[in-house]
């Protein structure tokens, strides 16, 4: 009798230790580590890098948003001057050689302005207009031009919300940045490799990573001015930078 309750007793202690290392070996399989934007998780059989590529390309197009802001006693006779000083701005920048499918209505709104003061009620101040419209300008030396013409046009009631360099056609870019991430992640599982003391195989998959940017503008310019335009805007279209993550697995043995 005791010695069928030792068998049954090592019987529950063998089976208790494979339970235990089936919950834990899966643990421990799996390393991570993350630094320098790089991610290198490891599995019995293969392991997972990150790789990153970017590239520096110019701008072929500028996007400005602009547009008018007036305030009236009345909605009438504030929507009315804003009609009338975007009607000038409007031709303003179709004078600098923009066509009107370069512009679109991007915002338009018409409020009452209240001021408030503690212990009173809200007072009324009269109402505010604004239109504000996005414009794709393909001649970037002229940008500095134009938006100097927008605020001769619009005088004190120019809104200039901002400047924006983009590419018309990003593909060329974005491949050369993928091969860049793609050659990235080759470096890595090679060195990985060889810090384990394995043999790095074929690619099994190829994710591109979640967190992929759009190009990214490396010069910006945001403003609001409200002025006359008795100089010269100078306006920086610099580079923009293209960057491409992408998730490698590779077989090891």
């Amino acid at each position: 009798m005791q010695a069928i309750q030792l068998v049954l007793a090592l019987a529950v202690f063998v089976v208790g230790v494979i339970l235990a290392s089936a919950a834990i070996l899966p643990i421990l399989s799996l390393i991570e580590r993350r630094g320098g934007g790089a991610i290198f998780r490891s599995t019995p059989s293969s392991l997972i890098v990150q790789g990153y590529g970017s590239v520096r390309a110019p701008p072929t197009e500028a996007r400005l948003r602009l547009g008018i802001q007036t305030l009236a006693p009345t909605a009438k006779e504030s929507a009315a001057q804003a009609a009338q000083t975007m009607t000038s701005v409007l031709a303003a920048i179709k004078e600098q050689g923009v066509e009107s499918h370069q512009m679109q209505t991007g915002a338009f709104s018409l409020a009452p302005k209240y001021q408030y003061e503690r212990d009173a009620p809200p007072q009324l101040m009269g109402y505010t207009t604004s239109n504000m419209v996005a414009v794709t300008i393909a001649n970037l030396d002229s940008v500095g031009a134009i938006l100097d013409a927008v605020i001769e046009a619009g005088g004190d009631s120019t809104r200039i919300e901002g400047v924006r360099f983009t590419t018309r056609d990003p593909a060329v870019a974005q491949e050369q940045a993928r091969e860049k991430a793609l050659a990235d992640a080759r470096r890595q599982a090679e060195q990985i490799a060889r810090t384990m003391g394995v043999t790095l195989g074929k690619p099994i998959a190829i994710n591109r990573a979640a967190n992929e940017p759009a190009a990214r503008p490396m010069h910006m310019m945001r403003a609001n001015v409200a002025m006359s335009a008795d100089f010269e805007t100078p306006i920086q279209a610099g580079e923009l930078e293209v960057e491409i993550s992408v998730d490698v697995e590779y077989a090891i043995h």
